[in-house]
């Protein structure tokens, strides 16, 4: 079945993956900046960004120093985080629609659902969203409901929508490696 995504010519897949090539260094380089990685934490933690998204309520116990050169770090972190949110979704949706017309190509998946994943992508960047907003509401202190239980939750269904993403993505990768393993051996 002919499909729009179908009729794209061997130009455009040139193009796609120089725009992937160009997310994925933007992703290196601004998720680097969002990571507010010089921040120090307690024992027990790892990735400051990471420990402030799922435990917001417990931040002055998560991090060796509660004080105010911490908050503007992670003031700054989430302000980067919020270009980083323009970058990472687009990203994996072109990942997701590369592996997703490959898949189809070879019958294994309509691309369909790969369309679907494509738009959780988005969804996540959403939720990364309100999330970055909690976690200002929480640096601006007090530390109250509903702000940490909405960060958490968002960056909960968040990094399952990019798991998603990244899983049909890997399976676009193995189906590539099986057909090219078998190509090898049959020679």
């Amino acid at each position: 079945m002919q499909t729009v995504f179908s009729s794209f010519s061997i130009a455009d897949d040139k193009l796609l993956w120089a725009v992937l090539a160009i997310l994925l260094v933007l992703v290196a380089v601004v998720g680097q900046k969002a990571s507010a990685s010089d921040v120090k934490l307690k024992p027990g933690f790892n990735r400051p960004m990471l420990a402030f998204e799922l435990n917001a309520g417990r931040a002055p116990e998560i991090f060796e120093s509660w004080d105010e050169a911490t908050k503007a770090t992670l003031r700054t972190a989430l302000l980067w985080d919020y270009l980083f949110i323009f970058i990472y979704p687009a990203a994996l949706a072109t990942s997701c629609f590369i592996a997703g017309r490959f898949l189809e190509s070879k019958n294994f998946l309509p691309i369909k659902y790969g369309l679907i994943i494509m738009c959780l992508q988005f969804v996540a960047a959403m939720l990364d969203a309100a999330e970055n907003f909690a976690l200002l509401k929480v640096l601006r202190g007090p530390i109250e409901s509903p702000w940490p239980q909405t960060a958490k939750w968002c960056a909960t269904f968040k990094f399952g929508f990019i798991i998603v993403g990244i899983a049909y993505v890997t399976l676009g990768i193995g189906v590539w490696l099986y057909g090219l393993l078998r190509t090898l051996t049959h020679r």
